[in-house]
């Protein structure tokens, strides 16, 4: 059981914890309705109040600025767009007027040229002066020079120039062109070797004897008699362009001319025939050499340097 004097000692502290809870509280209360803490509140709250619409002036300033940045941007850009029309407009107007004044001169000299010749232009149509009967008769001819009858046709008319002649001849040649054009190429498909010849030549009667059989060719040459074709003249003014070579025979390897009969002699004289074959008729050429034993022996003796160059 607590003595006395222990019961005394913590009742003392007690009372003093409550008078010290009682004082402060009260020197709280004291010090919140003073004057000097109710200043400094205040102050901090108006500092803090100023801080926020300072810092509310400067967002709205930065809007502004960049509102009226904007602005300044399109009405620039405006600007430049109706300064830089304005220079095509005018640049326009100076080439319309220019255009202008170059067809009214135009203009000014086929009417000077018309009234000189006693000719003027009507919707496509000329009227021209009569003949020498000096009655100041006309007659309406076209662009193309051809009268039409009926037409503001007085006086003499005798002495017109008569119509110029149809394209149809032109037409025509246009045609041939065109069909020898397609007849050339698919001759130049038939064969990589071509002798173009005439039957009766005895130059082509050569290049085709050598060709043909003295020399073994796959695929063999094709033949094209100029004489016994329906587009002969065609076919040969064509190879005269496309080749300088007009005169028959004219052989072709892979549409490219070799020459004609002597040519190709001298070729098989100097055993140089072959090889030209081989080197320009490229894979389309499957076999070139000398036909019968000359051939064989031939093709023995290039076995045998192919032997000697493989030891």
């Amino acid at each position: 059981m607590p003595s006395q004097r222990r019961l005394k000692a913590f009742g003392l502290l007690v009372v003093l914890a409550v008078l010290t809870l009682l004082y402060m509280s009260s020197s709280a209360r004291q010090t919140r309705s003073s004057p000097f803490y109710t200043k400094t509140v205040a102050a901090l709250d108006a500092k803090a109040a100023a801080a926020k619409q300072a810092a509310a002036d400067a967002a709205a300033n930065v809007n502004a600025n960049v509102g009226q940045r904007l602005k300044d941007a399109e009405r620039a850009a405006k600007a430049a767009a109706d300064e830089k029309g304005a220079k095509f407009a005018g640049a326009n107007n100076a080439a319309g007027d220019h255009d202008a004044m170059v067809q009214a001169a135009m203009a000014a000299k086929v009417a000077e040229k018309e009234s000189a010749d006693g000719e003027r232009s009507v919707a496509g149509r000329k009227m021209m002066k009569g003949g020498e009967t000096g009655d100041g008769g006309k007659v309406v001819v076209d662009e193309k020079g051809g009268s039409e009858d009926g037409v503001a046709k007085v006086g003499n008319t005798g002495d017109m120039p008569k119509a110029k002649p149809s394209s149809a001849k032109a037409e025509a040649e246009t045609k041939e062109d065109h069909d020898v054009e397609i007849e050339l190429n698919a001759i130049l498909k038939k064969s990589p070797i071509i002798i173009f010849s005439k039957s009766y030549c005895p130059h082509s009667a050569r290049a085709k004897t050598i060709l043909l059989s003295t020399y073994t060719i796959t695929p063999p040459p094709h033949v094209v008699e100029l004489d016994q074709h329906p587009l002969g003249a065609g076919l040969q003014a064509a190879l005269a362009r496309s080749t300088g070579r007009r005169t028959v025979p004219n052989v072709l390897i892979n549409g490219k001319s070799i020459g004609g009969g002597d040519d190709v002699a001298a070729l098989h004289e100097r055993a140089e025939l072959v090889d030209t074959v081989r080197a320009m008729g490229g894979k389309r050429v499957v076999e070139a050499r000398l036909a019968g034993a000359e051939g064989r022996k031939g093709a023995g003796a290039a076995q045998r340097r192919r032997r000697r160059m493989r030891r």
